[in-house]
């Protein structure tokens, strides 16, 4: 009933959408940046060579991207913390 007069369209849902990307971005770098736990015993620069390789799978692959790079982020993560 009444959410058939809400326009997903709108600016109101627009900027929320942005918000939301914006927060999920800066979550993201803090955890990169300024990690706590077990991430935080992983060197900076194992964690900036993970995100670029996400970042190159998420690029290479224009129709599926997230999963994949998801997926080689949580992957090489994990892989590094078995090696270690």
């Amino acid at each position: 009933m009444l959410s058939k007069s809400i326009n997903q369209d709108s600016e109101i849902f627009r900027w929320l959408a942005a918000v939301t990307y914006a927060m999920v971005a800066a979550l993201t770098i803090r955890l990169i940046l300024m990690p706590l736990g077990l991430m935080a015993t992983v060197p900076w620069w194992i964690r900036t060579l993970i995100c670029a390789l996400s970042l190159g799978v998420m690029v290479s692959k224009p129709t599926k991207r997230l999963v994949p790079a998801l997926l080689t982020g949580t992957l090489l993560l994990v892989g590094y913390g078995a090696i270690r």
